[in-house]
């Protein structure tokens, strides 16, 4: 047996709004709808008249009844597209803030960090202390490089360019540090 879904968690507020946003629309499409069809009946009743041939004052009469069904539709459908339109833009300023708000939170995380690091740097200079060897990247980085090196020259048959290479990156990295 399928149990009954619950709507505890739905905020109740928000339901009432869409719904009445629902039956708004669905209300400007109905009215568009009965202007159409407004329209369609007074078409077919001209084009009855026009086959009867009455009098000219008749056809006037229904020609001037036809144009206001169509002033109608045509209001309906223009209601319907600013409508449309106001939302489109509307959502569009919506994503313009949130990119903006985006972008904001970024550059102040971003420098959140910067200064972060930079905190720390002058905690360590205030306390004196230098980083150890075992704590600093670079020189850890170096420590490696020449451990790999001890490695690959004990080998008779290392490559000769990898080796002249790491020790290449090995002076590089000696220099900065000086």
């Amino acid at each position: 047996m399928i149990e009954p879904a619950t709507f505890a968690h739905v905020d109740k507020a928000l339901l009432t709004n869409y719904f009445k946003h629902v039956c708004f629309a669905f209300r400007k499409f109905e009215d568009r709808e009965f202007a159409i069809t407004k329209l369609r009946d007074q078409l077919t009743k001209l084009k009855k008249i026009s086959k009867t041939k009455t009098s000219p004052k008749d056809i006037a009469d229904e020609l001037a009844d036809l144009e206001d069904k169509i002033a109608i539709a045509l209001e309906k459908e223009r209601s319907i597209i600013k409508h449309v339109f106001d939302q489109e833009g509307y959502s569009g300023r919506l994503h313009n803030r949130i990119a903006e708000l985006d972008s904001k939170l970024g550059s102040y995380l971003n420098s959140h960090k910067i200064n972060e690091k930079r905190v720390k740097a002058l905690e360590k200079k205030i306390s004196g202390s230098t980083p150890t060897p075992s704590e600093d990247p670079i020189q850890k980085r170096l420590e490696e490089l020449e451990d790999k090196l001890k490695r690959l020259s004990r080998h008779k048959r290392a490559n000769k360019v990898k080796i002249k290479m790491l020790q290449g990156k090995i002076d590089m990295i000696r220099s900065k540090i000086d």
